[in-house]
């Protein structure tokens, strides 16, 4: 009867032991690589590198938000530029000869990691060798000077084409971005560019590397 009480007691003990070496094993913070990951195969497979690394993703500027950069004033029909219906799509439009400023402001998202260019698309509606959009940057930051001096960009020539949309890349060569900045694109039809057709911004956005 001692003999059986005593290896019961062993066994308990044993336990006891195991259990609290368990708890010890997994005490603290647990790090993984993005790319070895691994799920259960019968439910979604494996994560691998390609799945797990920085994606492009994109912040849409809505063509409401943009605004006359002269007075604030929001874009209507009755603006210049103004909204109108371009090839059954709302655009804002540059008439021939207009080139007023506009401007929308947005926070770069939480989980931007880098990139700088913005991804318009925009229409003629007639033939014109040398239209051209011309764009400027703002950056403010919480917790430093108001960024009250524009930066200028390199001027991009919009394609000659009546028939179709096209996207144009707007590249942002001298500013850098920061998730949670406040950044201001103002664009327009640059000066003495594009005589003889309206030209017709049909959506923008921020094209960006996100972190996952």
């Amino acid at each position: 009867m001692k003999k059986r009480s005593f290896l019961l007691g062993l066994v308990c003990t044993a336990l006891l032991v195991g259990a609290v070496q368990a708890k010890e094993l997994f005490k603290g913070t647990v790090l993984f690589r993005k790319a070895n990951i691994q799920v259960s195969t019968d439910s979604v497979g494996n994560l691998g590198n390609a799945m797990m690394t920085n994606r492009t993703r994109y912040k849409e500027i809505d063509l409401t938000e943009f605004t006359l950069s002269a007075d604030g004033v929001v874009l209507s029909a009755a603006t210049v530029p103004g909204q109108v219906l371009a090839n059954l799509l709302p655009s804002l439009e540059w008439a021939q000869s207009e080139t007023a400023k506009i401007q929308a402001s947005f926070r770069v998202p939480a989980d931007y990691v880098s990139g700088a260019a913005f991804i318009c698309m925009v229409s003629l509606d007639a033939a014109s060798a040398d239209t051209t959009v011309d764009f400027n940057i703002y950056v403010n930051r919480s917790g430093l000077a108001y960024d009250a001096a524009t930066t200028g960009q390199t001027p991009v020539a919009v394609a000659n084409d009546t028939t179709k949309n096209n996207d144009i890349t707007l590249t942002v060569a001298t500013d850098t971005f920061q998730a949670a900045d406040v950044v201001t694109l103002e664009l327009w039809r640059a000066a003495g560019t594009g005589a003889g057709s309206n030209l017709n911004l049909v959506g923008c956005y921020l094209g960006y590397t996100a972190d996952m």
